[in-house]
Order: structure tokens, then sequence, then C-alpha cells
């Protein structure tokens, strides 16, 4: 999916951040498909259960700081 939307973003000329619960070990060739950023929204360590139920909290705390970081550049 994230490798599909890229190529959408990609064809036209957006660029598309890649939130995820982690990121397991070869991510990084989602940027070879034309992903710009991929994060991980657990700020800590943290079991899977505390993973999914703070979920919407972790979520929303990663997409505001991205926001943030977006914002200042412009």
């Amino acid at each position: 999916v994230p490798a599909g939307l890229a190529s959408i973003a990609k064809r036209h000329g957006k660029p598309l951040i890649c939130l995820s619960g982690s990121l397991g070990r070869g991510y990084e060739v989602l940027y070879e498909h034309g992903i710009t950023a991929c994060y991980s929204i657990c700020d800590t360590p943290m079991s899977l259960e505390t993973a999914m139920s703070d979920g919407a909290r972790l979520l929303e705390q990663a997409a505001c700081a991205i926001g943030r970081t977006v914002l200042a550049w412009r």
C-alpha cells in the first residue's frame, strides 16, 4: 500500500510521508518507490497492546509534529 500511494504521489509531483506504528527492517526500500519520509508513531518503547490502545493519540501527536515542521519551513 505505501509503495502504491508513493507511485500516485510521485506521478502528481507531491511528497508523501508514511506514518507507521513501527518501522521494520528494510523499510528504507520505500524511499526507492518515492516516499519522502517514514516515521514511527511510537515515541517510546512500548508493548503492542499499549501501542494499539494509544494509537489515535500517538498518530495525532506524530502528525502534529510533522505538520509543525512543514509549516516552519514555509
